[in-house]
């Protein structure tokens, strides 16, 4: 049975052919999964730092208590808010991770001092922002999750492109990129379950291809 965790914290921080798409095979969830959320000063930043660290499932930004927020939800068996933390500190992106509750601060493990309790949830907004921005034709491929949080880290740090994307994604990101210069969208892409599939299948459409 799939058991999902909840820890909320919070650290303070700054056309011309047709053709046949293939959707990516989304890697299968781990057994466990937790979730935590940092608060930041710039969750652009924090989202692809974040996305840099082994382990991490999801990434989602937004909004909570006035503060930039990234959610991270990760495999417990592979790292742990502190290693996040510790990442976003690297960057100089980390001021204190918030708890919901007195008692979810103390399971944290970490020093007092890196612990502020806050209650609440984010208002999220589209997330991966350095890929839509600067990689429009790539964000707005039917990617996984893992393949959206790698392409976003590489989009901000820079660097070599990770080789993630299957042939077929590789081929429409240039129809893509093409469709997009006409100043339209298809709509906001979905990572995983049946919503990925709807998505993937009014990209086709939008891109007047062959499903």
């Amino acid at each position: 049975m799939i058991r999902s965790k909840a820890f909320w914290f919070a650290a303070v921080l700054c056309g011309g052919h047709a053709w046949t798409l293939a959707a990516a095979t989304a890697p299968a969830p781990p057994a466990n999964t937790e979730t935590a959320v940092f608060s930041m000063y710039c969750y652009w930043t924090g989202e692809a730092t974040v996305g840099k660290v082994p382990g991490v499932v999801r990434t989602r930004i937004g909004e909570l208590g006035g503060n930039e927020v990234v959610e991270v939800t990760y495999d417990p068996a592979r790292t742990d808010a502190g290693r996040l933390a510790e990442a976003l500190k690297r960057q100089r992106s980390f001021y204190a991770l918030i708890a919901p509750d007195r008692a979810a601060a103390a399971r944290t493990g970490l020093p007092s001092s890196d612990v502020k309790v806050r209650s609440g949830r984010p208002d999220f907004i589209e997330p991966k922002h350095s890929l839509r921005v600067a990689h429009p034709e790539l964000y707005y491929l039917d990617l996984t999750e893992a393949q959206a949080i790698a392409l976003n880290t590489w989009s901000h740090f820079g660097g070599p492109k990770p080789a993630v994307l299957t042939p077929e994604q590789e081929r429409m990101a240039a129809r893509l990129k093409a469709r997009l210069a006409a100043g339209r969208a298809p709509g906001e892409p979905a990572r995983s379950g049946p919503e990925r599939e709807r998505y993937r299948q009014t990209l086709v459409a939008w891109l007047g291809e062959v499903p």
